[in-house]
């Protein structure tokens, strides 16, 4: 579709994407500050027609049950869909996931590179960054590795979303010109067998519009995820709408762009300040 119709459909989807938020946080979430039933009533005010409640869980999380029935209890007060996720780190670079062994009532689990997945263990991005810089381990190695894991990670778990995508990179002085194109390729197709989401995030700004392009090339759904901790920011996408809106104005090319390189003129919007980023998240 081209001209007046095929602007009309570009539109049309982007207004879809950004009707539902995929990664936001209650204060089931000890970094978050909203409970539940404020959330929703932000999504309902912000016309949201699905959001997934993702809030954070380690292996050792026991209030999983309580969480789902909360969940469960205000899908029948509102018109808005809601499906329980949670978000987890990957451990190390088998691809193991930091989440309870048991998940029932849970739709999606987010996997997040929170910390670096070393082969002993989640390794601190600090350190990780040091001993890069030192010459001890090489970039390509240490991409190698985070690329790998995530695949694996994907594999493991049912509902995968891919949280904030390559957030982790510039923590150990890296960036997504770092990796090369067949690791996307292959993060992508993996992505694609296992029906992960891609979550275009709002708070950590990434990834780019070039990795959103080849992960839609390779048939992977994106979604518009906030991040959001707090009510006031849930659903509010003027990051992620600029790079959506990039994403799809131009087809995947078979190679990423250098560093900064964008396929608009126009800068991309800063988040909101209520909800940069923290060291912590």
């Amino acid at each position: 579709m081209s001209g007046a119709d095929g602007a009309g459909a570009s539109a049309s989807a982007l207004a879809s994407l950004l009707a539902q938020d995929i990664h936001l946080h209650t204060s089931f979430s000890d970094d978050a500050v909203s409970p539940l039933p404020e959330v929703v009533a932000a999504a309902e005010c912000r016309g949201l027609r699905r959001i997934c409640i993702s809030d954070h869980v380690r292996a050792a999380t026991t209030s999983l049950p309580r969480y789902v029935a909360e969940v469960q209890a205000a899908r029948l007060t509102t018109g808005v869909e809601l499906l329980t996720g949670v978000e987890a780190k990957i451990l190390d670079a088998s691809g193991a996931v930091d989440v309870p062994a048991d998940l029932t009532g849970i739709d999606r689990v987010l996997i997040a590179d929170h910390q670096f997945p070393g082969e002993s263990g989640p390794a601190r991005p600090d350190v990780i960054a040091a001993r890069i810089a030192a010459g001890e381990l090489g970039a390509a190695e240490a991409v190698e590795t985070l690329v790998e894991a995530t695949c694996a990670a994907i594999r493991s778990v049912h509902g995968p979303v891919l949280a904030h995508l390559f957030s982790l990179l510039p923590k150990i002085g890296l960036t997504e010109a770092d990796v090369p194109e067949p690791l996307v390729a292959a993060l992508a197709d993996t992505a694609a067998r296992f029906d992960a989401i891609l979550d275009v995030n709002e708070k950590w700004r990434c990834p780019s519009p070039a990795v959103v392009r080849r992960f839609l090339a390779a048939g992977v759904e994106v979604a518009a995820g906030s991040d959001s901790h707090r009510a006031q920011t849930v659903g509010r996408f003027a990051w992620v709408s600029a790079t959506l809106t990039r994403a799809a104005a131009d087809p995947w090319t078979g190679s990423l762009p250098g560093p900064g390189a964008v396929s608009s003129s126009q800068p991309l919007p800063a988040p909101l300040a209520a909800d940069r980023p923290t060291a912590g998240a």
